[in-house]
């Protein structure tokens, strides 16, 4: 079995997957390998020693990361992140949960927007949470077995009864 590689490194290829002879690598030197004659891998190194050993394979990995920020300078870059924190403050008060909003500015990343839909989903379920815990001590409570007394004091209303017959009595009124 054979593969393409650079010049500096042996690319390996999983098996099964053919690679025509003729392939060439944009910008590199093609260089056909026999991967069965190669040694495995398995070996743990160093930053130093990568940047020491593949010199061209580190450049050309430090300039894709500085390209893959789609072209944009490292002040549109600040300017986006300071923007981001921004908007996160303007709702910082209506999330309520600061170690979410601490999350959301510093640990893992995220909009305004994804900041607010995570407030929602964990509103909601603390919402559901009480509502299946009141439910739950209403039914311990034992209120359901409480009998109600009818409205008023009877006592009360015993002593009015009174009063109003004896009114009428006074007034010659039956």
């Amino acid at each position: 079995m054979f593969c393409i590689s650079h010049s500096f490194q042996v690319a390996t290829l999983p098996e099964g997957l053919e690679v025509a002879r003729n392939m060439v690598i944009p910008g590199s030197k093609p260089v056909v390998a026999d991967i069965n004659n190669q040694e495995k891998g398995g070996k743990e190194v160093t930053l130093e020693e990568l940047k020491n050993k593949y010199p061209e394979l580190i450049a050309e990995i430090e300039q894709d990361v500085k390209n893959s920020g789609g072209g944009q300078s490292e002040q549109d870059v600040v300017k986006q992140e300071r923007e981001r924190i921004e908007e996160i403050e303007k709702i910082a008060n209506a999330v309520g949960d600061k170690e979410l909003l601490h999350k959301a500015k510093f640990e893992t990343p995220m909009s305004a927007a994804e900041l607010a839909l995570a407030a929602m989903k964990k509103q909601a379920e603390a919402g559901i949470s009480f509502m299946e815990n009141l439910n739950e001590d209403t039914k311990n409570s034992g209120v359901e077995d409480v009998d109600s007394m009818p409205c008023g004091n009877p006592q009360d209303e015993m002593e009015q009864s009174d009063i109003e017959a004896g009114a009428k009595l006074i007034a010659g009124v039956e």
